[in-house]
């Protein structure tokens, strides 16, 4: 078996160098005779790549172990495998005869590794003449929000679209179509700052806002649900400034009050105003005085005895209806036990039916 391997000028002739039955990168003389030619080229491994034909990466390794006093060339005795032949053949046939499983087959025999018999695999004329799997992808479903955010994050960064296909289990054509929808012109890529993606950085910011705009409205009718119990649907108009004040106020640590008041169209007098008749409890002292009255009692005054006695006692006077809302939201709640219902039953009368059967159902003839 013949090998050429290097070629190498020497006295304007070109020599090719042959390693007869066994590979070799470069003979030692070969590397003596470069290594002169460097000495003689004051060092400079470029021009003597140039000169041999050899890598220069080779040069300079050959000329740094000559340096250091190493040896040049090292035998690198070919290793001989542990399995035979006929070990191999064994786990080659059991991966095609029992469901091409490479770990089963290797747990099975105990050896090779499942990366050693892969490569045996691969060698096998059988697995040339097989068909390649297909890999059946699941369709995902993804609506124009989530197109959006794609199309933002394709712009805004800088690795390369493939992955981020990869991620959201698409393809690349896929998404710089969804990008052609939006924005209406084709994505160049280019490094240059040009008119086409100053147009398109403006498309880009545009749609960023308008998500942070829906994504605020959405928020807004979520907390007004939440606080207010009231489905509202999509308009939030409808709510009066008292119940706009409260969703500006539980939703100010996510966005600005400036923001929220021209969103919900309050004036931003109007938000503090409410703000503060909100903070301010006019039944403040009552309230206390009817917890009082009420745990005093041993929690069993309803509301006529409450109102009675807060009167009485204090002299404050409120409606029924006003001492019922102050009660519900101070969970004053009387307990009232249920009543059993009368129940006659006495237990049984006559004696127990004996159990003759003991849930033996079976009849060997008819009319048993």
């Amino acid at each position: 078996m013949s090998i050429k391997l290097c070629r190498f000028w020497e006295c304007g002739q070109k020599v090719e160098l042959e390693i007869e039955g066994h590979i070799e990168m470069h003979k030692l003389k070969t590397i003596q005779k470069t290594l002169e030619l460097l000495k003689q080229y004051d060092y400079q491994i470029a021009k003597v790549a140039r000169k041999t034909g050899i890598n220069p990466r080779n040069i300079k390794s050959w000329y740094e172990k000559q340096r250091k006093g190493e040896a040049l060339l090292i035998d690198n005795k070919k290793k001989t495998s542990k399995f035979t032949h006929p070990m191999k053949k064994a786990v080659v046939d059991y991966y095609f005869e029992h469901g091409r499983g490479a770990s089963k087959a290797a747990k099975h025999f105990g050896y090779p590794a499942r990366t050693t018999l892969l490569e045996w695999i691969k060698k096998d004329q059988r697995f040339k003449n097989l068909k390649p799997r297909r890999i059946r992808k699941i369709p995902v479903i993804i609506n124009d929000e989530i197109k959006k955010y794609i199309v933002i994050e394709l712009a805004t960064t800088k690795g390369p679209v493939k992955e981020l296909a990869r991620k959201y289990n698409t393809t690349r054509e896929v998404i710089y179509t969804w990008q052609k929808e939006l924005t209406g012109e084709s994505m160049k890529r280019t490094n240059k700052e040009t008119n086409d993606v100053k147009t398109l950085q403006n498309e880009i910011e545009h749609l960023r806002i308008e998500h942070d705009s829906l994504d605020m409205e959405n928020k807004i009718l979520k907390k007004a649900n939440e606080l207010l119990k009231k489905d509202m649907g999509t308009d939030y108009t409808q709510l009066s400034n008292k119940d706009k004040a409260k969703v500006i106020s539980a939703l100010s640590s996510q966005y600005s009050i400036i923001r929220l008041i021209n969103v919900l169209n309050i004036a931003k007098t109007t938000y503090y105003y409410c703000m503060k008749v909100i903070k301010h409890d006019k039944y403040q002292i009552e309230r206390c005085e009817l917890r009082k009255i009420f745990y005093d009692n041993y929690s069993t005054f309803g509301y006529r005895r409450m109102k009675q006695s807060l009167l009485q006692e204090t002299g404050i006077s409120l409606s029924e209806k006003v001492v019922i809302h102050l009660m519900k939201e101070e969970n004053l709640v009387v307990y009232n036990p249920k009543s059993k219902k009368f129940n006659s039953y006495k237990g049984e009368l006559t004696p127990s039916v004996p159990n003759i059967l003991n849930r033996d159902f079976g009849a060997i003839k008819p009319n048993e």
